[in-house]
């Protein structure tokens, strides 16, 4: 019978895949609003806005500022 995988080792899991491909992961708690580096206004927030704009300015730099937004 398989293993079943809670929901914290599941998230472990896959937090440890993103950094072996290279990605930075930053703690939850500091980005929240009440945090050390607040990224979001409010708890119900699920995009980090600036975070996606820097990255469509990366990604896309040619495309018009309409099409970003």
């Amino acid at each position: 019978m398989p293993k079943t995988m809670s929901e914290s080792e599941l998230e472990e899991h896959t937090l440890d895949m993103l950094k072996d491909l290279g990605y930075k992961v930053i703690n939850g708690y500091d980005i929240s609003p009440d945090g050390k580096s607040p990224e979001r206004k409010t708890y119900l927030d699920v995009v980090l806005i600036e975070r996606l704009k820097k990255a469509i300015d990366k990604l896309n730099p040619s495309i018009p500022e309409s099409a970003k937004e």
